[in-house]
């Protein structure tokens, strides 16, 4: 690979980390040795010459945990300068003011990635530009179409509406206007006609009597009109 091998130390009782960074390791050639204790953590970085090291924080330990293994190597001088990085489980997160020199979230990040974080903290590897985020596009002048569209979409609905309630009224005007009809029909209707059929009586009677006045000599003239008045008259219960 053209690089000097390396020696990670990783800090873990979940089994899984190791059997996922180890064939990362061994493939870059490198060396991977594996502790589960805070205590072990300390002895190893002391008799073993690592280069960076891996570590639970929530390694336990007798009372110390893999954050305070942490804050320990990096408050020594002869430590201060190796890296450390955190091997974050499920949704654990970082542990806040602690001088790491980052985590790796191993049940959400890809081999690539995790390995690529490993050099980046060793220095031999470029920090991964955050993606681009593009700024949202000005918004150009609106055409003035574009501005009444949508209260031209509203006015439409509006007068649908309202024609759809008007249709609706007229419709109930107009039922309630024949029962109506029909009940003042049903009331009234009997008379009416009864009140008609007498006028148009009356009509002919007086007709009747003009037409017979015209033909009559002048001395029976008077006494035909009366019999014919009262015969009419009785005929049609006028009497």
């Amino acid at each position: 690979m053209g690089e000097t091998p390396r020696r990670l130390l990783v800090a873990d009782t979940d089994a899984a980390s190791r059997a996922l960074l180890e064939p990362l390791v061994r493939d870059e050639g490198w060396e991977m040795l594996s502790v589960d204790s805070s205590f072990q953590v300390l002895r190893t970085v002391r008799d073993a010459h690592v280069h960076i090291v891996l570590i639970n924080p929530d390694l336990p330990g007798s009372g110390v945990t893999g954050v305070d293994v942490a804050r320990t190597l990096k408050g020594a001088s002869q430590f201060k300068h190796l890296p450390v990085l955190f091997l974050l489980h499920g949704e654990r997160k970082a542990p806040p003011g602690v001088p790491a020199d980052g985590s790796i979230e191993l049940d959400h990040w890809d081999s690539a990635r995790i390995f690529h974080a490993i050099k980046q903290a060793l220095g031999l590897a470029e920090p991964v530009a955050p993606a681009s985020v593009a700024a949202p596009e000005a918004p150009g002048p609106r055409s003035t179409e574009s501005l009444l569209r949508p209260l031209t979409d509203l006015v439409e609905r509006v007068t649908a509406r309202v024609e759809a309630q008007l249709s609706r009224l007229l419709e109930e005007q107009e039922l309630r206007f024949r029962e109506r009809a029909q009940e003042f029909f049903a009331a009234e209707g009997a008379e009416m006609i009864r009140q008609e059929i007498q006028d148009q009586v009356r009509k002919v009677v007086e007709q009747a009597v003009n037409d017979v006045a015209r033909e009559v000599v002048p001395e029976v003239a008077e006494r035909l009109i009366a019999e014919e008045i009262a015969r009419l008259r009785r005929d049609y219960g006028l009497a």
